[in-house]
């Protein structure tokens, strides 16, 4: 569990902490006017994760009905594949471009994130599933809110020159951690239920 916390941390950290501050390419700034964007767009990756763990937990009860407990590895990464080239096309849509600019790229963690939830709720049963879809899901707006509020104040650009070096690797690296924090503490939650 634990393992799969960390794992998911280092994607999702990839769009979050080093896109903005360590000059990696991900999720681009977003200006003070499209909070409600960033709010729908949220909402639409919880619901595209909810809808993803359900399709992996019927999967798994195919899987142990025709006993190919040995083939599930790989039909759930034929799955997320699937997943993320039909976002892919839903990205093509003009409209869908002027919500979420980066709507692949968001999709496909969400894609990663929900093979995360499934393994982490391997063998329980539906209501855990969801329990834990929805807090990862509610986790991934939450810190994506938090970095929105933060691109206001200190862009690439305009990064005080105190902060560079040491203190932004700090921040950078403690980002990490609550992320790891948070998701790990939701995995726990959903598995006690």
């Amino acid at each position: 569990m634990t393992f799969w916390a960390l794992l998911f941390s280092l994607f999702f950290s990839q769009n979050l902490v080093l896109s903005g501050y360590l000059g990696f390419s991900g999720l681009s700034r977003v200006s003070g006017s499209s909070f409600s964007k960033l709010i729908l767009s949220s909402l639409v990756i919880t619901i595209f994760l909810v809808v993803y763990s359900l399709l992996s937990f019927l999967l798994s009860l195919v899987l142990a009905f025709f006993s190919l407990g040995g083939l599930h590895f790989f039909l759930l990464i034929s799955l997320g594949f699937g997943l993320a080239k039909l976002s892919s096309a839903f990205s093509r849509f003009s409209w869908a471009q002027g919500l979420f600019p980066h709507t692949q790229e968001f999709l496909f963690n969400s894609v990663l994130l929900g093979g995360v939830l499934f393994f982490t709720s391997y063998n329980t049963d539906i209501f855990s599933v969801l329990a834990v879809a929805l807090g990862g899901g509610l986790g991934y707006s939450f810190v994506r809110i938090i970095f929105w509020g933060l691109g206001l104040r200190w862009t690439r650009e305009v990064i005080p020159v105190h902060l560079k070096g040491w203190p932004l690797t700090l921040v950078a690296l403690g980002t990490l951690g609550l992320v790891f924090s948070c998701f790990n503490g939701f995995f726990t939650w959903g598995r006690g239920l």
